[in-house]
C-alpha cells in the first residue's frame, strides 16, 4: 500500500471525492482511498476555498498514485513497440490501479493498457 505520506513532490495520485450535500455554505464531499473506505471530508465554499480534514494522519491514508496526468489522451496516434499495429486513442480511462487504458472504438468495447505502446502523433477533432 502507498500512503499519502510516501508521496513526493511532483507525484500524482488518484483522488475520488463524492459529493454529499450541497447548500448556501457550498460543496461537502467525503474523500475515498482504493479500498472505497472513505479517508476524509472536504468542503467547497461558494468562492472555491477548500477546507477539510483526514480521516487519519497522512501516513495511514492510502492513495493510488499514477505515472502522469496525460499518459495518453483521445486522439493520440499509439504505435505497437514492434511496428506492427498503429491506432487512435477514441476513448481513454484511468483504472482505479493507476492505469492508463486506450480504446480505438468509440465505444471502448476493447481496452488497451499502455505497456508496449507509444505515442506517435496525435489527430484532432476527434
Amino acid at each position: 500500500m502507498t500512503a499519502l505520506a510516501d508521496l513526493k513532490a511532483g507525484d500524482a495520485f488518484i483522488l475520488l471525492a463524492r459529493v454529499t450535500a450541497i447548500d448556501v455554505t457550498g460543496y461537502t464531499l467525503t474523500y475515498y482511498g482504493p479500498d472505497s473506505s472513505p479517508q476524509g471530508t472536504m468542503t467547497i465554499d461558494p468562492a472555491g476555498v477548500f477546507g477539510g480534514q483526514l480521516a487519519a494522519p497522512p501516513a495511514q491514508v492510502p492513495v493510488t498514485p499514477v505515472p502522469a496526468f496525460n499518459a495518453v489522451a483521445v486522439g493520440d496516434v499509439l504505435v505497437r513497440g514492434d511496428g506492427s499495429v498503429t491506432l487512435v486513442a477514441r476513448r481513454v480511462r484511468l483504472t482505479p490501479a493507476g492505469a492508463y487504458e486506450f480504446s480505438a472504438a468509440l465505444s471502448g468495447g476493447q481496452w488497451t493498457g499502455l505497456d508496449g505502446w507509444g505515442v506517435a502523433g496525435h489527430v484532432d477533432g476527434l
